[in-house]
């Protein structure tokens, strides 16, 4: 069995060069996130940690009113 964990999440997100680390809760929310919304017949990877990772940045800056 592939587990992806909270260090893969943080190596993500500096691969895409978001600014800010995010926490292990964080982390933990991008995680769940992608199991709960993944299409599991297309298998899961690198780009869809990516892709949550940018929606879940965008979200956080509208909500804190920042363009980062």
């Amino acid at each position: 069995a592939l587990i992806w964990c909270i260090d893969d999440v943080k190596h993500a997100s500096k691969d895409l060069g978001l600014k800010r680390t995010l926490t292990d809760d964080e982390c933990m929310e991008v995680l769940i996130h992608c199991q709960e919304n993944l299409d599991w017949s297309f298998g899961f990877g690198w780009d869809n940690i990516y892709w949550v990772l940018e929606e879940f940045y965008q979200k956080k800056e509208k909500k804190n009113g920042k363009n980062e």
